[in-house]
């Protein structure tokens, strides 16, 4: 074996016996420096053979034995103070950072006999240097020949080795230092997981944050918010779990920790868990955006969670935008869900509401039996947009019908005669609900006539499309018809009022948005 690396034979067999050092063959010959000699190393079950050949290697005698005194001249130990002289003058050459001086002297010194008080001094002398080969070298060696080096050695060593980026290194020499229940300081787990996340290593840098924590050490918030921002990328409930053990600590992580891991859970379909980190972000006092916070909300209409996202509502920080996109993404989901009293809070609170999610949500309610509920829904689509569009009249002509309301069911008549030609469906739903009565303003309906798309008074577009026009005061007349001075909002089947959000005007269809008849 190689003299310069191994110069101890139970270094030699441990090493061997592990497999870090490889020997095709059944036997090697190993040096050892504290002997000064030549040492045979066999494989178990090879000792008759091993001292055979050393019975072999002897030189022939040719019949006489040669006596000590005649031929020999004895060889004692090293003089202990020559050995004792070389390692001062070693460590006084590594402290005055002549490093390879010292290594010199100790290779000629390790020839007399072992000199384990210079090793450390080479090692920390070449960490000077920056030299840092050379100092993992004289690590390896000192725990080759059996001498533990000191803790501070093997700190400088692996940060050293932390320094150039070699991985496989580091671990090895971080391993081997809690093997000899050495206790690595905080500052050098810092320094690991600090270069597994350079590398971009979320699961290095998991290990050698839990390698710390099991040595008794919190590490530094950074190394926590290396692992929370690296398995936000790849892995979201991980980043997740160290996010929140992140709370648990005496540190602080800043926002930037938390966003990227709602995204990612947002992108994972995981709008329970993206909500919890909201609310640790809110337990930091930190501000949560409200871009953000429509995400989880929208997420949350989407996968049927319509009341966790209509509660999520209440929380914008500027609830007075248009949030209409949300709320129509809350009915969607509340209708599928069978949630029809959130759809309806929905619907009512729509700044620019929707036809067919109107038509669609008092349908339900019609369904269930709560016509004068419907009723509410439909008006209030009048009243807010200031329009009558045919399709909610018919739905409101029904209605009223079915709630034995005649004077809202002829009101509701009016208008649709006045929303342009009526459909056969249309007349004859007129004629069911209204029968005698329904002769007679089918009889005094209005033509409508043609005009041109540019008159500012016309109600109807070219190639018979509506156009966007509010509607005439004549209709807000005929509408005020149903409802009697003094006459409060809709009242639900409990006979309290029904709570509607709060307009400018009334909740009713009498508020359609007047103007100067034609």
């Amino acid at each position: 074996l190689d003299k310069e690396t191994i110069f101890s034979a139970s270094t030699a067999v441990d090493a061997l016996n592990r497999g870090s050092l490889k020997c095709p063959d059944d036997f090697c010959v190993v040096y050892s420096a504290s002997s000064r000699g030549y040492y045979l190393l066999y494989r178990q079950g090879l000792c008759e053979k091993a001292m055979t050949l050393v019975q072999e290697m002897q030189p022939p005698s040719n019949g006489r034995e040669l006596t000590r005194s005649q031929n020999v001249e004895p060889q004692g130990p090293p003089e202990p103070r020559r050995l004792e002289e070389m390692a001062v003058e070693i460590i006084e050459l590594a402290e005055h950072d002549q490093p390879f001086k010292a290594e010199e002297l100790m290779m000629t010194a390790l020839e007399m006999g072992p000199v384990p008080e210079a090793y450390d001094s080479l090692v920390m002398a070449f960490d000077r240097m920056e030299n840092v080969p050379k100092a993992e070298e004289w690590l390896w060696r000192a725990l080759q020949s059996g001498i533990l080096p000191r803790e501070e050695c093997f700190g400088t060593v692996i940060v050293g080795l932390c320094k150039t980026g070699f991985q496989g290194k580091v671990e090895d020499t971080m391993t081997q230092m809690m093997q000899m229940r050495m206790r690595p300081p905080k500052e050098v787990f810092d320094k690991v997981i600090g270069m597994f996340a350079r590398q971009r290593n979320p699961v290095k840098v998991e290990e050698w944050l839990l390698n710390a924590g099991q040595s008794g050490w919190t590490p530094h918030q950074a190394a926590f918010e290396a692992v929370v921002k690296l398995y936000a990328e790849c892995d979201t409930m991980k980043a997740e779990e160290w996010l929140r053990r992140s709370q648990e600590t005496q540190y602080r992580l800043p926002d930037t920790c938390y966003y990227p891991v709602i995204m990612g859970l947002l992108r994972s379909g995981n709008p329970q868990k993206a909500e919890d980190v909201l609310s640790m972000m809110k337990a930091n006092d930190f501000p949560v955006d409200d871009a953000v916070l429509h995400e989880v909300i929208a997420l949350h209409a989407e996968v049927g969670n319509c009341i966790r996202a209509e509660n999520l509502m209440d929380t914008l920080q500027q609830p007075s935008s248009n949030l209409d996109d949300l709320r129509l993404g809350i009915i969607d989901s509340a209708v599928r869900a069978g949630e029809i009293e959130v759809a309806e809070r929905q619907v009512l609170l729509l700044a620019d509401p929707e036809i067919s999610r109107t038509k669609q949500v008092a349908a339900v309610l019609s369904e269930a039996g709560d016509d004068l509920r419907a009723k509410a829904v439909l008006e209030n689509h009048c009243a807010v947009s200031g329009e009558a569009p045919p399709d909610i009249c018919t739905a409101l002509l029904q209605v009223c019908a079915a709630l034995g309301d005649v004077r809202g069911a002829e009101a509701s008549a009016q208008l649709l005669l006045q929303s342009g030609p009526l459909s056969e469906a249309q007349v004859a739903l007129i004629r069911q609900t209204l029968g005698d009565r329904a002769e007679d303003l089918l009889s005094a309906a209005p033509r409508a006539q043609p005009q041109k798309a540019a008159a500012p008074a016309t109600s109807r577009g070219v190639n018979g499309t509506r156009s966007s026009r509010r509607v005439p005061a004549q209709r807000s007349q005929i509408l005020n018809k149903n409802q009697k001075p003094g006459a409060t909002s809709p009242t639900s089947k409990s006979g309290s009022p029904k709570a509607t959000p709060k307009r400018t005007g009334t909740s009713s269809i009498s508020s359609v948005r007047s103007g100067n008849s034609r």
